[in-house]
Parts: structure tokens; C-alpha cells; sequence
């Protein structure tokens, strides 16, 4: 399982740092296909697009776009490899155009997410339910609870390291 979880987050980083629309994750969990795929975006904007599909029914889900918007109009891509600490901006994840989740990240500091009540009528046993608002109530826990290295190095790789949190909630609920 360590293996497994350290290859998804190792392709999602590395898949951050291609502009092209491109494949950078595609697996399976007990009930569900997964794939995620980076979007052309503008400079300072970085989306990937997450597709889950459940195996037995065939039936896909709307795509959750996580995106997250630079306050600067440099490469965000350079500037969270370079200097992680300078990066002000906004990530977000969209359901249905609905944004269903926020959060500020201010010259590097991850500042209290904001979890906004799907009003869709898209179903996603477990701690957190396979919805919209469990899987956004289970990525938004596991960010309160990490310890400082877990914090930092979340901080290093922000973009990827929120979509492989919202990926593993997926993953364990669905």
C-alpha cells in the first residue's frame, strides 16, 4: 500500500510540472475507476481534472477540477519549485461549476478551508460518506490533523500534495 500511495503521488507531482493535457494518474479502488488529467490553463493557473467512474454500474460521476490560481501572473509552476513560500493564491475544487471547496494559501501558509455545501444531485460504510461533502469533510480533516513535517512538506508541493489528499479521500470512501 506505501508503495502504491507514494507511486500516486510521485506521477500527480510529476504530472504538475507538464503544461500539456496529459494522463498523470489512472488507477482503480475496490468500486471505482480513477483517472486524473492536467488541463491547459493559463501561466499563473495549474487544473487537473478528476474523473471517477463506478465499476459496476459504468456510471462516471461529474468531474472534480482542482484548481489553484496564482495571485501573480508568473509561472506558478516555477515558483512553487523554486521558492514554495512566495506562492499566494487560491485552490479550489469545482463539482457541476459549483466550487465545493476553498482554500487560501498566503505567502506559503495553507489558511482555514472553506467547505461549501453542494446543492447538486451527485452521489459519490465509511468514516466519511462517498459524497461531495464527505469527500471534501475527509480531505479538509486530514489537512487539520497533519504534524509539521507532513505540513511542510504539503506547503513544498501544494498543488499536489491537496489533490493526492482529495485523491486518497476518494480512494478510501468510494
Amino acid at each position: 500500500m506505501k508503495k502504491l500511495v507514494f507511486g500516486l503521488i510521485a506521477t500527480v507531482m510529476f504530472g504538475f510540472v507538464n503544461n500539456a493535457q496529459t494522463t498523470v494518474y489512472k488507477g482503480e479502488s475496490k468500486d471505482s475507476f480513477i483517472e486524473a488529467s492536467n488541463v491547459d490553463s493559463e501561466i499563473n493557473t495549474i487544473i487537473t481534472e478528476i474523473k471517477v467512474t463506478n465499476k459496476e454500474t459504468k456510471v462516471t460521476l461529474p468531474s472534480f477540477y482542482y484548481k489553484f490560481t496564482s495571485e501573480s501572473n508568473s509561472d506558478v509552476r516555477k515558483d512553487f519549485e523554486n521558492d514554495p513560500k512566495s506562492v499566494s493564491g487560491i485552490f479550489t475544487i469545482e463539482v457541476d461549476g459549483q466550487i465545493v471547496y476553498k482554500r487560501l494559501l498566503k505567502n506559503g501558509v495553507f489558511e482555514k478551508a472553506e467547505i461549501i455545501q453542494f446543492v447538486g444531485t451527485t452521489e459519490l460504510g465509511k468514516k466519511y460518506s462517498c459524497t461531495i461533502k464527505g469527500i471534501a469533510s475527509c480531505g479538509n480533516d486530514h489537512f487539520n490533523d497533519m504534524n509539521f513535517v507532513d505540513y511542510a512538506f504539503c506547503l513544498g508541493t501544494a498543488p499536489a500534495c491537496l489533490l493526492q489528499v482529495h485523491l486518497s479521500c476518494i480512494w478510501d470512501n468510494c
